[in-house]
């Protein structure tokens, strides 16, 4: 999807390490948005887990740039991965106490930090128009004209074996391809006459800092497409102002006030040993201007993918559209990033390098030092949702320091960060008894000194545990905020580069150069009651692919390996499942219908022991849903559903937690194609306005139900209803 949860993508980059534990998050920075909203539910980009030469950033990297952001740590403890705030991690009561140390005692005096910081690295602006490439279909696209655009989408590739040929797919490729089928209408005057898809309105950004002269702006065009010999496919480019058509980009570049379209031609220069299919990238370049007297902000452009013309041979007329694509210039002037860094006001020389991370706040201003506007687009920048509306995020309040009022986020990580280097502290090495170990526990000795475990490693045989252990003291000094941009330095600023328009690719000490999984975790990660380990291999090889035995279990978190749900096995699952939040299953499978004695269209089936029928459930392409008893095992025999066999009512349409009055309660029209029967029943109207149509005729009535009934004409029951006798009348 376009965008991911931080949350969720923190449990999607814990999933490659072969454990599929679920994740619990104690982090408090929170958002005001009419309910609490916390910063693991803002949403990141997709795009930003790519740099700009689409190289993957990796699961490490992205999950070390969500620790960084919220100033956290991760541990593993009872079957759970666990992401706390070192701050309220470090404010729990302690639950280890030692009096003694067994061997290796070590102490390490950690000095006052006179600088601490972090760092948001940009990831350059985000891809124009949305889903550009179709990765999500026809996502962010907008079906019209007459007839209206059919849409296809294929992932394979394909040639021609004659120039008149229908194409031949072949294998299948990561890339996906619209194929259009369209026919376009040359004689077309307006875009409404001939199908057309078109893309998101893209705001031109004329008046953007740094980006252009304030009434100029090169806009770069890149249609990435294939097709057949002697093919031509049809595009639109449209210059919107303050909502309305401004201008067509016609062939020669110009901009027209009428329609208009940009034609690709595909010819193949030599047909020996190429074929018929004819590959092209078309890059265009024009300007976009700002008209006398009109408001820059007011100007958006649209791309829209037309039909496709193919003389004297229909049966071939298609073009595979890959990608279309609409840049602006990125500008120098923005910067690298921006830097945030809260001083110690004192004569302290030691610094601490900046962290980096992938993902902040989009902010308009710095603070004692310069700052460049950037652009709200950068890839870097986290986002609310509010209906179909995306925001991005600003500020950010923390109890942890409920003074400081809303602030950047990573403004509050810094002073966080401030406090816990603001004084002196001590960092032990030792060896403890410890008969049960917990990753998180805060741990005190006998004079009352607080410490957080550091790093571990579990003896079971002696009950001991060789830690490292750091004292939990805050300082309160004077100190000074910092935010700025940055343009890169000196070999001494300590900033490295996870992937971004500033050199892209992991460079420095945030995980390497190398693409990697958190299988190498083993430094970050630390595990209830065992040593390190690779993570990645000791599951797969311990956990998998032998048996669980005690020393495996507490390596596993202190439960058995038979508990951990595993992937691509079958699970035997009693007692029941407690979700704490909002559950979802999602079925990468859309079916209009069901395969009748399959279950290959289905999204989730309930069965009977021996897995053969029972109730099959489905979701179709256009949003419908369905639900079908049958079998799975080839026979094609359907059954009933049962609703309600055992009392209850059942309601159609009700509004919120209203009750159900009768058997079946439905709420609107309903629509019978077949006979509708009751036996010993009775038909009738609570309502005297109530109609009930039967062929040509009405009943309107309150009273009209009989033994014998009869229909009568509306004329009819005018007349004769409400009869009543009259008294004294004459004789005959």
């Amino acid at each position: 999807s376009e965008y991911i949860a931080l949350r969720h993508l923190a449990e999607a980059c814990l999933e490659k390490t072969g454990l599929a534990l679920p994740l619990v998050v104690t982090v408090d920075f929170q958002m005001a948005m009419g309910m609490p909203f916390s910063v693991m539910d803002a949403l990141a980009l997709s795009e930003r887990l790519e740099d700009d030469k689409g190289k993957k950033i990796s699961c490490f990297d992205v999950l070390r740039s969500i620790l960084v952001l919220t100033n956290s740590t991760i541990r593993q403890r009872k079957g759970q991965w666990r992401i706390y705030n070192k701050i309220q991690h470090e404010a729990v009561a302690p639950t280890l106490n030692f009096n003694e140390v067994y061997q290796g005692a070590k102490r390490t005096i950690q000095p006052v930090l006179a600088s601490v910081g972090a760092f948001q690295e940009f990831g350059g602006n985000r891809e124009l128009p949305t889903n550009n490439s179709f990765k999500n279909n026809d996502s962010n696209w907008t079906k019209g004209g007459s007839p209206l655009f059919v849409t296809n989408f294929d992932n394979r590739d394909f040639s021609f074996a004659t120039a008149t040929a229908p194409a031949v797919f072949g294998q299948a490729t990561n890339q996906n391809q619209l194929i259009n089928r369209n026919v376009f209408n040359s004689g077309a005057t307006s875009l409404s006459g001939t199908p057309y898809l078109k893309s998101v309105d893209i705001k031109v950004p004329l008046e953007d800092t740094g980006t252009s002269r304030g009434d100029n702006v090169l806009m770069t065009i890149e249609i990435n497409s294939k097709s057949v010999h002697q093919s031509i496919a049809h595009f639109a480019v449209v210059r919107f102002y303050d909502g309305a058509v401004d201008a067509y980009l016609a062939n020669n570049l110009d901009w027209e006030p009428f329609f208009s379209t940009i034609d690709i031609n595909y010819i193949q220069k030599s047909i020996r040993g190429q074929g018929y299919g004819v590959e092209d990238i078309t890059t265009i370049e024009t300007n976009v201007r700002v008209g006398r007297g009109k408001d820059p902000s007011k100007y958006k452009i649209a791309v829209y993918v037309l039909g496709v013309t193919r003389v004297g041979s229909p049966t071939n007329r298609m073009a595979a559209i890959r990608s279309v694509k609409i840049i602006f210039p990125e500008s120098s002037d923005f910067g690298k990033g921006i830097l945030y860094r809260t001083d110690q006001l004192g004569n302290f020389s030691k610094k601490s390098d900046p962290d980096t991370t992938i993902f902040g706040d989009y902010i308009t201003m710095g603070l004692n030092g310069y700052f460049y506007p950037y652009r709200d687009n950068d890839k870097s920048s986290l986002k609310t949702v509010v209906g179909s509306t995306y925001s991005s995020t600003t500020e950010w309040t923390t109890a942890t320091d409920p003074t400081a009022g809303e602030l950047p986020i990573l403004q509050h990580v810094t002073r966080q960060m401030s406090r816990m280097f603001g004084v002196a502290h001590n960092v032990l090495s030792a060896v403890i008894d410890a008969k049960t170990f917990d990753p998180l526990a805060v741990v005190t000795n006998c004079a009352g000194e607080k410490y957080v475990i550091v790093a571990a490693a579990f003896d079971f045989l002696r009950s001991t545990v060789e830690v490292e252990l750091q004292q939990i003291a805050y300082g309160s000094l004077q100190r000074r905020d910092f935010i700025f941009s940055y343009f890169g330095g000196g070999d001494g600023d300590g900033i490295s580069s996870i992937g971004s328009v500033s050199g892209g690719g992991s460079s420095g000490g945030s995980g390497g150069g190398i693409p990697q999984t958190l299988d190498l975790l083993a430094d970050e990660l630390f595990i209830s009651g065992g040593n390190s380990v690779d993570l990645g291999v000791y599951a797969r090889k311990t956990w998998v692919e032998t048996e669980a035995t005690a020393f495996n279990s507490a390596r596993l978190g202190g439960q058995l390996a038979s508990q951990y749900t595993r992937k691509n096995v079958d699970e035997v699952i009693t007692g029941y499942w407690d979700f704490r939040r909002t559950t979802m299953i999602r079925s990468l499978k859309n079916a209009n219908a069901p395969t009748l004695g399959s279950s290959v269209n289905t999204s989730l089936n309930v069965l009977n022991s021996s897995g053969q029928y029972g109730l099959l459930f489905g979701v179709s392409g256009t949003g419908r849903s369905w639900i079908q008893g049958g079998r799975t095992d080839g026979n094609v025999a359907t059954y009933d559903i049962q609703l309600q066999p055992s009392g209850g009512n059942v309601g159609i349409g009700l509004p919120g937690d209203a009750p159900a009055t009768e058997r079946l309660h439905v709420v609107g029209n309903g629509l019978f194609t077949g006979n509708v029967t009751a036996q010993k029943g009775t038909l009738s109207s609570l309502d005297v306005s109530g109609i009930i149509n039967m062929g040509s005729n009405k009943v309107a009535t309150e009273s009209w139900v009989t033994n014998n009934f009869t229909p009568i004409t509306p004329s009819d029951i005018r007349l004769k209803d409400n009869i009543i006798p009259i008294e004294n009348s004459l004789d005959d």
